[in-house]
């Protein structure tokens, strides 16, 4: 996976969001750092797979 990344011992996932892309040139980031017991399960998944 691309854009999942470690912060704090907790699994984060980074999107960008492009609705005004085409007249502002600049994209938004959006940060989703999920709970302890939901990053445990997927990354257990992602070793697993």
């Amino acid at each position: 996976m691309r854009n999942i990344f470690v912060y704090n011992g907790r699994l984060a996932i980074i999107t960008e969001y492009y609705k005004a892309w085409s007249r502002t040139n600049y994209a938004f980031y959006i940060i989703c750092i999920l709970p302890w017991l939901v990053s445990y399960m997927l990354f257990q998944y992602l070793v697993y797979i």
